[in-house]
């Protein structure tokens, strides 16, 4: 398989285990595996959802936008940083650069201590004033068990995975089997 088609079927299995819910799973890590347009879709999408019957002052609104704009920023930035980082990385250990290797490694662990999508959340949610925030909070629940039920569903169709063992139930070791009669 040359490089260009593992790349391309890197991304079409990216994108086949995409999941919604990005913003509040903690999934970021796994985020770094999908192509930005597809972060950026689900983010839109989770921001829809948690925004739903909330209706904004013109205030909030450009205020939200406000945040948004900052996180988006930060968030490209560290992006950027992580990749270079990565490259990095991958030099050090092609030249054998065992502590420099070490050391850029550390830096990439502690990139992912890094707020990300939940402090973005936070923020929007000092914004909304008490009622509003009661809705904020129910959206972002049920966004979240949602996603939590999507990641289920997706872990076990997983053809890499076996099917769990069906238990038994008790009814069906009780029941008497054709020809076993006693006497």
């Amino acid at each position: 398989m040359t490089k260009t088609n593992s790349l391309a079927v890197g991304t079409v299995l990216a994108l086949s285990v995409a999941l919604p819910g990005l913003a509040e799973t903690g999934a970021e890590e796994a985020a770094a595996e999908r192509p930005a347009a597809s972060r950026q879709e689900v983010w839109a999408d989770s921001q829809t959802a948690l925004m739903a019957g909330i209706e904004l002052t013109a205030d909030q609104q450009s205020e939200i936008e406000a945040l948004d704009a900052k996180f988006e920023a930060e968030i490209d930035e560290r992006h950027k940083k992580r990749s270079q980082l990565r490259r990095d990385l991958s030099s050090a250990q092609d030249a054998g650069k065992i502590s420099e290797a070490k050391r850029i490694r550390s830096q990439l662990r502690e990139m992912r201590r890094e707020p990300g999508r939940r402090a973005q959340l936070t923020a929007i949610r000092e914004v909304l004033d008490e009622k509003q925030r009661v809705s904020f909070d129910e959206n972002r629940k049920a966004f979240r068990d949602k996603a939590q039920q999507e990641r289920t569903r997706v872990k076990r169709e997983r053809p890499d995975r076996p099917a769990p063992a069906k238990a038994e139930s008790p009814a069906e070791e009780e029941a008497p089997v054709e020809g076993d009669s006693e006497p």
